[in-house]
């Protein structure tokens, strides 16, 4: 309901801070768990592995979060960051595990 309510919003003016801190808040939130997540149930790794993995996480939930903060972004703009920032999660973790199998 979130983002349909950002895509239908007028596009010529950036997001109001509420809705700019939900969309944003919401997926920061979403990296800061994985994060944890990726620090304790991942114990067989090596410990700089498991930090890696949740920095990139954290680093990444903190960039939301300036983001949000600055709101200067249209909002098509926005979830085209957000969606950006998820896929790159995605990418890494993927080669991550390919990496990890050889």
């Amino acid at each position: 309901m979130g983002v349909q309510y950002v895509v239908i919003s007028p596009q010529n003016l950036a997001l109001p801070p509420p809705e700019r801190w939900l969309i944003c808040g919401g997926v920061a939130l979403t990296l800061l768990s994985l994060g944890l997540i990726h620090l304790t149930t991942t114990l067989s790794r090596p410990r700089a592995r498991r930090l890696n993995h949740a920095a990139y996480h954290f680093g990444t939930a903190l960039a939301l979060i300036l983001l949000a903060a600055v709101g200067v972004f249209r909002p098509l703009i926005l979830i085209a960051i957000l969606a950006l920032a998820c896929a790159v999660q995605v990418v890494r973790e993927v080669v991550g595990q390919l990496r990890s199998n050889y």
